[in-house]
């Protein structure tokens, strides 16, 4: 492919898109190798960040992980939402809400 001259910011962009191109309509084999070699120019451009998310957008988190994981502890002791959110001090709907999400994480290995 050789060096294409783009911006780091571009090259992760650009990884992102075809990532998410692979995931919608299936991976093809040119679509590895591409990936591949953009995270290879990405870093030759003297990226050192993870592609994720290049520009730092969107939401951060509230919540710490430690929090997370001792909400989803509480649950696997069979703990119920209610008593978990008043042992954290959290919201119903937010103990609700993260036990969820790990459920769907379980079930999808794409998230």
């Amino acid at each position: 492919m050789g060096n294409i001259g783009m911006k780091k910011s571009d090259l992760a962009e650009l990884y992102i898109l075809l990532e998410l191109y692979g995931r919608t309509y299936g991976k093809m084999a040119e679509a590895e190798e591409l990936l591949t070699e953009m995270k290879r120019l990405y870093e030759e451009a003297g990226g050192t960040r993870e592609i994720r998310n290049s520009r730092g957008a969107g939401r951060k988190e509230k919540y710490p992980e430690e929090t997370k994981r001792k909400i989803l502890e509480l649950r696997k002791e069979g703990n119920s939402i209610r008593t978990i959110a008043e042992e954290t001090g959290y919201s119903t709907g937010y103990v609700q809400k993260l036990i969820n999400e790990h459920k769907h994480k379980e079930a999808d290995p794409w998230k």
